[in-house]
């Protein structure tokens, strides 16, 4: 149970000073106390959601705009910039073009989808993703997963072919970026999805109660 400060003050922060509050009384909850606790509870969900939608699409969006322009550079002028430089003896011009443009839609796809759908209500920070977010979702870290995949055996092909042991780490930040990015987009959008079904399922569990 959540406890107050010696100065009043809820160690959870102001968001959660109503319910100390509550969570503090003793005996069972009544209905109101019941209707009160999870509404606090839908908010400060609601509140996370967009917060994290944001944040996180507002970042697929800034990293999509930079394997754009890796996709760009390779189309104008190949092989200029220094990840693909390194890679010219292993790769060929139209693979590294499609395989960066995959990685970019992938990470724009998935940007749009976490910021065009923010919810502006409690009600439908609540809902289920739909069918159609999830494919798209899925879809992109698959793009992202086979793209970083080809990517990887070209950096470590290249590493043999330098006699060198290993991977060159200094380039493996463009296949796993893109990778990863994708991973944690599904990994954060299913967070809050779990959160959204647990408060659905503390409402369907309130009791009927009055304190006399």
């Amino acid at each position: 149970m959540l406890r107050k400060c010696p100065t009043g003050e809820s160690k959870s922060g102001k968001n959660f000073k109503i319910i100390d509050e509550i969570l503090e009384t003793e005996g069972p909850l009544d209905e109101s106390e019941q209707e009160t606790l999870l509404k606090e509870f839908e908010e400060i969900h609601f509140k996370t959601t967009r917060f994290w939608r944001r944040a996180l699409g507002s970042v697929l969006m800034l990293m999509s705009t930079i394997y754009f322009y890796l996709f760009k550079e390779q189309i104008n002028d190949p092989f200029t910039t220094k990840f693909t430089g390194q890679l010219r003896l292993v790769t060929g011009r139209k693979a590294a073009s499609i395989f960066l443009a995959i990685q970019a839609l992938s990470l724009i796809a998935s940007s749009l989808l976490l910021l065009l759908r923010l919810p502006n209500t409690i009600a439908k920070s609540l809902e289920e993703p739909s069918r159609r977010s999830m494919i798209i979702m899925w879809s992109s870290l698959i793009g992202a997963t086979c793209s970083g995949a080809y990517w990887f055996s070209r950096v470590s092909l290249n590493s043999q072919l330098q006699h060198k042991p290993g991977f060159l780490w200094d380039l493996l930040w463009e296949p796993a970026a893109a990778m990863l990015s994708c991973f944690l987009a599904i990994v954060t959008l299913q967070g809050l999805h779990d959160t959204s079904e647990r408060l659905r399922s503390l409402r369907a569990d309130v009791y009927r109660f009055k304190k006399v």
